[in-house]
């Protein structure tokens, strides 16, 4: 690269550079300054990130098929919903959806019981069989070529004895209240003010310390497994653009709602579409 550098005259100027980019490793810019010792490398902070924000069509696309492998995995793991299921079990139907249906690889995401507020997103995936009344907490992230896609739903074994179809259809309701909100020019801690700030109002939960929603696009091979140059927060100030997509979601009492969401001009528009409940294979 070095000497490509030098062959087309820019040996001797300042080159811009994502130093936080992991194409950019301390290492890389050691040699280069060795190498090019007259040459200034000058930071350029989050370039790369910026630069990918905004979706082409044939990106959005590609994010599309993802979300409905998303969706036929979903739809797998609910019809077998039974007492006794584990969600090793549950993740094992979801990787064989990936990969008969061409997706990239047979990840899954974290699929674990459905225990606390959030506390659970990250949970750790074990053998245990699940019993009736237990809630399955899945979250799929199937990729098609590098573009990535999200869902998350609650997946009840048997029957709500504990009575939370409630609670689940307003976190859905709120949460429909900020795909609205999703617009070009929307400013992002709005957006996330919209269902962050009507979950507390509601006692769905005591504290809300995780974002409502991150970037999604292109994952390569990177230790980052989630895409967080763009986070809703409450101290959030950059503002939506027409063709940025997320993957926006909302959890209280063991109950986990996502959804892969493209900014288009009349608000957010879903490009995953699993029913938004709790699912079950319990008729209604």
């Amino acid at each position: 690269m070095a000497e490509e550098i030098r062959r087309r005259g820019f040996a001797k100027v300042r080159i811009g550079a994502d130093h936080a980019s992991y194409g950019f490793t301390a290492g890389t810019r050691d040699r280069l300054a060795v190498l090019l010792p007259d040459a200034r490398f000058v930071d350029l902070p989050r370039v790369s990130d910026l630069l990918r924000a905004v979706k082409s069509h044939a990106e959005i696309v590609l994010i599309a098929e993802a979300a409905a492998i998303a969706d036929k995995a979903m739809a797998s793991i609910a019809a077998q919903a039974r007492p006794g299921l584990s969600p090793r079990s549950a993740a094992a139907i979801a990787a064989a959806c990936f990969l008969e249906n061409g997706a990239d690889t047979g990840e899954t995401g974290p699929i674990v019981p459905g225990v606390g507020d959030h506390e659970f997103l990250h949970g750790v995936m074990t053998a245990q069989p699940l019993a009736i009344g237990d809630i399955l907490h899945v979250e799929l992230i199937p990729k098609r070529r590098n573009y990535g896609a999200r869902l998350m739903r609650p997946v009840l074994i048997g029957e709500d004895w504990r009575g939370l179809s409630p609670t689940a259809e307003r976190l859905v309701a709120l949460q429909d209240r900020q795909f609205s909100a999703m617009r070009p020019g929307a400013r992002a801690r709005d957006v996330d003010a919209v269902l962050r700030e009507a979950v507390l109002a509601e006692g769905l939960r005591a504290a809300y310390d995780n974002v409502t929603g991150y970037t999604l696009g292109l994952y390569g091979r990177t230790p980052r497994t989630s895409d967080f140059s763009r986070v809703f927060l409450p101290d959030a100030q950059w503002r939506l653009e027409e063709g940025m997509v997320f993957h926006m979601y909302v959890s209280a009492a063991g109950l986990g709602f996502s959804e892969t969401v493209v900014v288009e001009a009349e608000g957010g528009r879903r490009l995953t579409s699993t029913a938004r409940k709790m699912l079950t294979i319990n008729p209604g």
